[in-house]
């Protein structure tokens, strides 16, 4: 009698554990944000990728340069009024750098790379839009 107990409590806790293993894995895979990625190709040497948002409501972007000839080039960052927020010469042959920026009040970011030499320029363009959706069912009561 005991150990067929013990048998089917040992059943029922590896099945519930199974279970929420199974629930909690099916909720974060849900939750996942959408990522865009723009690679690098032999006409265009810059890529330009969305990170997702962090806890601290601060949008992640990752910016990749492919410069063979190591020759200056210039990193620019604006908003949607056309205002600086980042302006930065670099030289690196592989420059990949992560930007952090506060989500508040930001409705479009525009990436410019310059090439100081050559004066080829790569731009990206982002649009954030922020939705809500709301939910609500009535009933009626009996």
């Amino acid at each position: 009698m005991k150990k067929q107990m013990l048998s089917s409590f040992a059943k029922r806790f590896f099945l519930g554990n199974l279970m929420a293993a199974m629930l909690f894995l099916s909720a974060n895979a849900s939750v996942a944000p959408v990522r865009y990625n723009f690679e690098p190709s032999k006409t265009n040497r810059a890529a330009l990728t969305y990170k997702g948002t962090d806890s601290n409501d601060y949008l992640t972007f990752q910016v990749v340069y492919s410069n063979p000839t190591a020759t200056a080039f210039k990193l620019t960052i604006t908003d949607n009024t056309g205002e600086l927020i980042f302006t930065e010469t670099y030289q690196d042959e592989q420059f990949s750098k992560t930007f952090k920026l506060l989500k508040e009040d930001i409705s479009k970011l525009n990436f410019t790379i310059r090439d100081a030499k050559t004066g080829e320029t790569e731009k990206f363009n982002v649009n954030i839009t922020v939705g809500v959706t709301e939910n609500v069912v009535v009933s009626r009561k009996k």
